[in-house]
């Protein structure tokens, strides 16, 4: 974001403490695992380096994901999952809506595309509605985003103060 971006509207989502209590025992079993292999079958420094590695890239991947950050300044709209964005020119926004997540539309929570093309930035559990924007892109084409927010009528709000011609 530039320095003249003025922030308008800023959400934070996090997965629910069921899944960052999964994720902490899939960790604890895998240093399990990698200790009793490394004790009982592995011979060498390498192998053991690569157990370490794969834990590493899995917390790693687990960090990243595990905040939903919804950000609307006075020119852009952006969604971001620790360092993957998206970012959508307010002026590129013709219509903008609440939407119901439904599993079925994506199968599945984080980072996600459906079979008509939508992308979405979403977060664990069907508690959480959404904002689905539908925007044109840098080549002119129509595209449809989807993020999760706990507040979508607050950000449709915000959207529609920064651009008047955005239908709600």
């Amino acid at each position: 974001m530039s320095d003249e971006s003025k922030k308008l509207y800023v959400e934070k989502l996090r997965f629910s403490f069921l899944n960052i209590a999964l994720g902490l025992l899939a960790l604890v079993f895998l240093i399990s695992v990698s200790s009793q292999i490394t004790d009982q079958q592995m011979q060498g420094i390498e192998n053991a380096m690569g157990i370490l590695l794969i834990m590493v890239i899995l917390f790693l991947t687990y960090a990243n994901f595990r905040i939903l950050k919804i950000t609307v300044t006075n020119k852009i709209f952006e969604a971001r999952y620790g360092l993957i964005a998206k970012k959508i020119p307010l002026e590129t926004i013709k219509c903008a809506r609440v939407h119901q997540y439904k599993f079925t539309d994506f199968f599945g929570w984080g980072i996600r595309g459906s079979f008509d093309g939508t992308m979405a930035f979403n977060i664990t559990g069907d508690k959480y509605q959404g904002v689905l924007l539908v925007y044109t892109n840098s080549k002119g084409k129509e595209k449809k985003f989807f993020a999760s927010s706990k507040e979508p009528k607050k950000v449709l709000e915000v959207l529609k103060g920064q651009n008047n011609n955005i239908e709600i």
